[in-house]
């Protein structure tokens, strides 16, 4: 049989065993002193009147009760309590082993710790059942990030596989395309070395000639101006990739719009810096041979291009070329044979990257029309007269009568 009652201070439920009834302790949760009520125990003999109680002495008649005093005996430290008259399902264990005598004769009330002990572990226990595990809560946010990540590059390679289909493009009926400017801080050169080739150009302008377009370097105050015009056996044809291009396209450009933009300013600024150099040498009277290949490819239609047209060839009549310009609407202009009617635009492979562009586009080129972009309407007579010196280069066959689109150094 036990007692069970409340502290009246912090209402903790108190549960001791019935040998300390009438005795006094301390409450385990707030420490404060108080009075474990008496119960009756039945069947228990009568309590012996103390020898205080026997002295009819008025002394003895005013000494306080044993549980109240300061002296009251302790609570055994050891040894079984008194074997309670209950049944064996009413019995409890008796908790006095664990307790003490406290310097003011106030025993704490220990005999709580086991109950109140095992409440607390069930109800941690009920926490951490109820609290997720770490694996759990660091895995979710993870494995749905990760899933987001699929779901997003399974996206993207659908719409990149979807980079092909037919454009339109219109040839023109102009030989010449307007001038690209290329600032003079591009060149890297010295304010000396920069008046020195500004004067060589506008001197002698020089003219990179092939079989089917010349390209025109000349200068100014601004800059080296680059114009590039169409020999007699070629037209120079308008497409308009981007708006035609759907979606697809426009979702590539906007993912590389950096990173080829990065490789082209760094493929122009080499190779046009590499041409002011070796220019400034020739000019010196050295003789040395300017790579005609690569200042009409890598400076003159690179400077002359964006993104698109960095990264595409077109093909028309066994012949492929870049483009020799696009606009800001992404209009590319490329060089074909006159007459043509379609052509094809592929990705354009670098030697340091590798494929530049994964589309492909069928172009259906409608008859010649007056140009509606950057192209002028006609050549100068110095150009005139250029063309005339070019076309009679371009009449010579090699060897085996074929004939060649390597540009040549020209010098007016």
């Amino acid at each position: 049989m036990a007692i069970e009652f409340e502290c009246p201070s912090c209402s903790t439920t108190i549960r001791v065993p019935d040998s300390y009834s009438g005795k006094r302790g301390r409450c385990p949760g707030c420490d404060k002193a108080l009075q474990i009520p008496r119960i009756p125990i039945p069947g228990a003999p009568l309590q012996q009147p103390s020898a205080a109680a026997a002295d009819p002495s008025p002394a003895a008649a005013t000494a306080p009760a044993p549980f109240s005093s300061p002296q009251a005996p302790a609570v055994p430290v050891a040894g079984p309590s008194p074997a309670p008259t209950s049944g064996p399902a009413d019995a409890v264990p008796a908790a006095a082993g664990t307790l003490s005598i406290q310097t003011d004769g106030i025993p704490p009330l220990s005999g709580l710790q086991a109950s109140t002990t095992s409440s607390v572990s069930r109800s941690s226990s009920r926490r951490r059942r109820r609290r997720p595990s770490r694996a759990l809560v660091i895995g979710m946010p993870v494995a749905g990030f990760l899933i987001l990540l699929a779901i997003i590059f399974i996206s993207l390679t659908e719409n990149l596989s979807g980079i092909e289909g037919t454009l339109t493009g219109r040839l023109l009926v102009q030989k010449s395309l307007s001038e690209t400017l290329i600032p003079w801080a591009d060149t890297g050169l010295s304010e000396n070395d920069r008046d020195t080739l500004k004067k060589v150009l506008v001197d002698r302008p020089e003219v990179l000639a092939s079989e089917a377009m010349a390209c025109r370097l000349s200068s100014d105050d601004d800059g080296i101006r680059v114009k590039l015009t169409v020999t007699a056996g070629y037209q120079w044809c308008a497409v308009d990739a981007v708006s035609g291009g759907g979606s697809s396209l426009g979702l590539w450009l906007r993912q590389q719009r950096q990173t080829l933009t990065a490789l082209r300013r760094k493929e122009l600024l080499a190779a046009l810096q590499n041409y002011c150099r070796d220019k400034l040498t020739q000019n010196s009277g050295e003789q040395i041979t300017i790579n005609a290949v690569q200042v009409r490819d890598d400076v003159a239609m690179n400077a002359a291009v964006n993104v698109l047209g960095y990264a595409v060839l077109g093909t028309a009549g066994n012949k492929s070329r870049r483009p020799a310009r696009e606009d800001s609407d992404g209009t590319l202009y490329f060089c074909v044979p006159r007459g043509s009617t379609s052509m094809t635009i592929n990705g354009r492979t670098s030697p340091a990257t590798g494929l530049l562009f994964p589309g492909s586009y069928t172009v259906e080129l409608s008859a010649a029309t007056e140009a509606s972009g950057p192209a002028e309407e006609a050549a100068d007579a110095d150009e005139v007269e250029m063309q005339d010196k070019m076309e009679m280069q371009d009449g010579a066959a090699d060897s085996d009568g074929e004939m060649t689109d390597q540009p040549q150094m020209m010098m007016q």
